[in-house]
Formats: C-alpha cells, sequence, structure tokens
C-alpha cells in the first residue's frame, strides 16, 4: 500500500522561497541531493500545485549538471504527476495531468485508505447539519454571515457536491471563531503564510479537535487562500498576546 507523503526544502525559519520568489537559493550540495534522491526515488506519482510544479518542470529537460542532478532529472521523469490547478492550461512535460480541483475522490483513488474530512466554521455549518442527518439542509443568511470565513458562508450544499461529500468524505468537523484565528496565527508563526479565514478553517480542525479523528500517523490540513485585508490580520496577530 502507498504511503501519501508532503515534503519540501525550506529554510529553518519555514521559507520555501526569497523575497523575489526566487527558488535558486535552496541550491543543494552533491552529498544533500543524492540523499534527495534516494528519498524521492520510491515515489511513484508526485502531486503538485501550479507554482511547484513550473518551478520543477525544469527536469524535464536538464541533463547537463552532473551525475547526481541526472540521476534525480530521471527520477522525476519516470514519476507520474498531478498539477492541482485552475489557472494552468497546459503541461510541458511527459507523465503530467491537470486537475482542477484538489478533491477528496482523487486523494481515495490514490490511496484508498486515506480517511477525509471536511471543516466549516460552527456558524455556518449546513453541510456539517447536512452530513448528519443524510440529507441537504438550509441555514438563512443571517446565520452563515456570522462568521469571519467568508468564503465559507453558503446557505446550503449543492445536490452533486453533498453526492460527492457523502461518496468519499468520512466526516465534517466544525470550529469556532476562536479557533479559526488561533490558526491563523499558527500558521503565520510556523511558515510564514498568510492565511485567510476560510483558508485556516483545516488546521484549526487538526489543532483543536484530533480527537474527533481517527488514530492516525500523518495528517495534512489544506491551506488555501490569502484573501484577508492588512487590517484584520493585524487584529488577528495581535490579539490574545499573539
Amino acid at each position: 500500500m502507498a504511503n501519501l507523503v508532503y515534503s519540501a526544502i525550506a529554510s529553518a525559519d519555514g521559507y520555501v522561497e526569497d523575497e523575489q520568489g526566487k527558488f535558486d537559493w535552496g541550491a543543494l550540495d552533491e552529498e544533500v541531493h543524492a540523499f534527495v534522491n534516494d528519498l524521492e526515488r520510491p515515489a511513484g506519482t508526485h502531486l503538485y500545485g501550479r507554482r511547484m510544479y513550473e518551478t520543477m518542470v525544469y527536469w524535464e529537460t536538464d541533463d547537463g549538471q552532473g551525475a547526481v542532478a541526472r540521476d534525480y532529472a530521471a527520477i522525476w521523469r519516470a514519476a507520474e504527476k498531478v498539477v492541482y490547478s485552475r489557472t494552468l492550461q497546459t503541461v510541458s512535460s511527459e507523465k503530467t495531468r491537470i486537475e482542477r480541483d484538489f478533491e477528496a475522490a482523487a486523494i481515495k483513488q490514490l490511496k484508498p485508505s486515506v480517511k477525509v474530512f471536511g471543516v466549516e466554521p460552527e456558524l455556518a455549518g449546513d453541510t456539517a447539519a447536512s452530513f448528519r442527518i443524510g440529507s441537504i439542509v438550509e441555514w438563512p443568511a443571517e446565520l452563515t454571515s456570522r462568521t469571519m470565513a467568508d468564503g465559507l458562508r453558503t446557505q446550503s450544499v449543492g445536490v452533486r457536491n453533498f453526492a460527492h461529500i457523502q461518496r468519499y468524505v468520512d466526516g465534517i468537523i466544525t470550529v469556532s471563531e476562536a479557533e479559526i484565528r488561533a490558526a491563523m496565527r499558527a500558521i503565520v508563526m510556523a511558515t510564514r503564510l498568510v492565511p485567510e479565514p476560510s483558508g485556516a478553517v483545516a488546521s484549526a480542525a487538526l489543532l483543536f479537535h484530533a480527537d474527533e479523528l481517527p488514530p492516525y500517523r500523518k495528517a495534512v490540513a489544506i491551506v488555501s487562500g490569502g484573501n484577508v485585508s492588512i487590517e484584520q490580520l493585524g487584529q488577528v496577530l495581535t490579539e490574545a498576546g499573539a
């Protein structure tokens, strides 16, 4: 059975690129490069976002940097690659396909034993309520609009979406507004990423509701979206002595 592994080359303070958005600061010497080669050699499929794919596709054509680099190029070209992007139109490497959404169905197909959980704000928990009773319920706008996670203020889940959730999702957790704010702070401090409130809910579930998850060795919380104002982010970061 395959493992789903997250890996990245990052600085000691959590950055994967420099202030110009470049990655060349992370160039490896041959010893470390050979170590990375051996780590990635067993991987049959690589999962990328658009920007990381556009960085890594360099290895599709590079052949001239020495034996260790050529070895990595061969490893990269041999692997299947899935790029999750709604903006990338074409790929420039073999064994590569584009997926428009990072869906539970795709993860289940890659590794059926993976457990997939959705997360919603407590103040806009219509999908969680629907999941519990097995049919779609609708929340009025005056309720769902209370949450700071404005990207999750839906009043009801779509029919097709709900059928997909019922088939592939193992549970839905709800998180409080305080937990969302705390997760935003934790993400900023640990990774230097800037998450919007909706993008921090999965991390909030992992941080504060791990007891609602089945036993696990590794967990992945998707952080998506940076649509947060400087004022709101500053308030979140400075409240409660953070």
